[in-house]
């Protein structure tokens, strides 16, 4: 573990140096790889995961090659310059990778309003820095890198990169965060950290309505809504007969009725499903299957958006849509978003094609 580890630290240094970085200015230097931001009673607490670069060429190292830095303070500001005063290093964010705020900072929003404010005018870290929000305590969290193979902010973007089920792998980022507070049209997924074998694992998604938190909800739904918004290249879904299938090729359609009291957004979702854990033996086999399979995710899509609206959360993200397919209902729900949602009516029609027969 120790070796891939410090192969990952070469060649940050390696990529640092030849951006221009000598030996001087490193050692001037911190360079997170991952911040956590968490709430505290008199302000907030910034948990750093900064590679310990004078390590990696010292072959007597415990071989951990990284240290976390945990300090509270009134605001994210005073801490950052407080750490640069008291270790005589400047924190450069170019290299940060996921940024982790507690589901209490994040429902803040004085807080968060702050924090979002300093980092968007100073640009503090890129706008595809990723973004998570977790329940665990952050010096817990951070505590976890000594488990992994990889240094914490890099473990996180693999975790997310290598998921070929996603179109974007940019699920949620801080840029995407910064333009929807400001735009407020769509609603938006923030992936749950938790901890499974002691490493961090995503375990739900944290709904972003207006911009603003709104709830945890689990990631089966989170999947389902993307599912709905073209957003997966493939799909896993296991029917109430155990039938293990695979949905591909994911091509919905979206058609609004145009009534402003009750809108109504009609889904055709239309994809090809193939059996994974059994074989098809015939036609009228494929033709029974494939009739469950539509009626069942069908049912299912519809229970969950009904449900799901009912907590004021549109699967669908259909007020992003409306604009360019009923412009009158737009303006009139602009300013009416939760009006909108508790009106609003989804309703899902599946067209499923059973290939790949073994």
């Amino acid at each position: 573990m120790y070796k891939k580890r410090k192969m990952v630290f070469m060649l940050m240094v390696l990529s640092l140096l030849l951006c221009g970085c000598g030996d001087h200015e490193l050692e001037n230097r911190s360079f997170p790889l991952a911040v956590g931001l968490e709430s505290e009673k008199q302000g907030c607490r910034v948990v750093f995961n900064f590679p310990v670069l004078s390590e990696v060429a010292n072959e007597n190292a415990d071989g951990s090659y990284t240290a976390v830095a945990s300090k509270k303070g009134r605001d994210f500001f005073t801490i950052q310059k407080n750490y640069e005063k008291n270790s005589s290093k400047s924190i450069d964010f170019s290299h940060n990778k996921a940024l982790i705020l507690s589901e209490e900072f994040l429902k803040d929003e004085e807080k968060l309003q702050k924090f979002l404010e300093y980092a968007k005018t100073q640009e503090l870290m890129a706008r595809n820095t990723y973004l998570f929000v977790t329940d665990l305590k952050m010096e817990h969290l951070f505590g976890l890198d000594q488990n992994l193979e990889k240094p914490l902010g890099t473990y996180l973007e693999e975790l997310l990169e290598s998921d070929e089920d996603y179109k974007d792998k940019r699920i949620m980022t801080l840029g995407r965060l910064y333009d929807e507070r400001q735009n407020q049209m769509e609603t938006l997924y923030i992936p749950v950290l938790g901890e499974k074998d002691k490493e961090p694992e995503v375990t739900g998604f944290y709904v972003l309505r207006n911009g603003k938190a709104k709830e945890r909800v689990s990631s089966e739904l989170a999947m389902e809504s993307m599912l709905l918004q073209g957003k997966l290249k493939g799909f896993s879904y296991q029917d109430a007969a155990g039938c293990e299938w695979r949905i591909t090729k994911i091509h919905p359609s979206y058609e609004f009725e145009k009534n402003i009291e009750h809108p109504i957004i009609k889904i055709h979702l239309a994809c090809t499903a193939s059996l994974e854990n059994a074989t098809l033996t015939d036609w009228k086999h494929e033709e029974t299957l494939e009739q469950t399979l539509e009626e069942e995710l069908q049912n299912r899509l519809n229970t969950d958006a009904k449900a799901a609206l009912e907590k004021g959360i549109d699967i669908s993200n259909s007020y992003k849509k409306l604009g360019n397919s009923y412009r009158k209902g737009y303006v009139h729900y602009e300013e009416r978003r939760e009006e909108y949602e508790k009106n609003l009516q989804i309703k899902v029609e599946t067209e499923i094609s059973v290939v790949n027969l073994k």
